[in-house]
């Protein structure tokens, strides 16, 4: 009698154990599958300078033309002036290679204002990629208004990757002789017409 209760017992044993192992077997081997992924990106390069070089376009004072004449200044004031037979000139510049697209805008700005008396306005403008010391006498045909076209006439779009590298002039000059002496004198007269040169220069991404 006692035996047969300890194979009931052993039975008994065999059989939880065999149920645990199930249990376990069924908690371990299951169904599984995983999917990763990793990426990265830096910020894409601007790295435009635009640069504007315009201290020095108007001067209180200006060298001789006159070899006759045995002093060395021709003009000299104590604030920026112009007068006939004096010029000058400002530069600027645009350098980079963007990883954008961009559009340039070169603007007069509305405190831009000519010497004038009436329609008479005696400066007279180049802008191009000529240095002030190479041009002549022959390159100075634009009026302010006209200035302010050729201006907007260099804006421009360019693709992603392009790069820019330019450089201009935009010089003044008011001419000694230029068969206007009583407009000119009128101006110098009054001594209160002013010449100002407002300009901007922006390089901006286009979306």
């Amino acid at each position: 009698m006692k035996k047969n209760h300890t194979m009931r017992l052993a039975t008994l044993l065999l059989v939880l154990a065999l149920l645990t192992v199930g249990v376990i077997g069924g908690t371990l081997a299951k169904f599984t599958t995983k999917a990763s992924g990793k990426d990265s990106a830096r910020v894409a390069a601007f790295g435009v300078t635009v640069n504007v070089e315009a201290d020095g376009a108007f001067d209180v004072q200006y060298a001789t033309d006159d070899t006759a004449f045995n002093k060395e200044l021709s003009v000299q004031a104590t604030k920026d002036v112009v007068a006939p037979g004096t010029k000058g000139a400002l530069t600027f510049s645009i350098k980079g290679t963007p990883e954008v697209a961009t559009k340039v805008e070169i603007v007069l700005g509305e405190e831009s204002k000519a010497v004038q008396l009436d329609t008479y306005e005696p400066i007279k403008f180049y802008v191009g990629d000529k240095a002030a010391a190479a041009l002549t006498d022959a390159d100075y045909t634009l009026t302010l208004d006209e200035l302010k076209t050729a201006l907007a006439n260099l804006n421009a779009q360019y693709e992603a990757g392009t790069s820019l590298d330019a450089q201009y002039t935009v010089a003044w000059s008011w001419p000694f002789d230029s068969d206007n002496d009583v407009a000119d004198t009128a101006l110098g007269d009054a001594a209160s017409a002013q010449e100002i040169i407002d300009l901007t220069v922006t390089v901006t991404q286009i979306d």
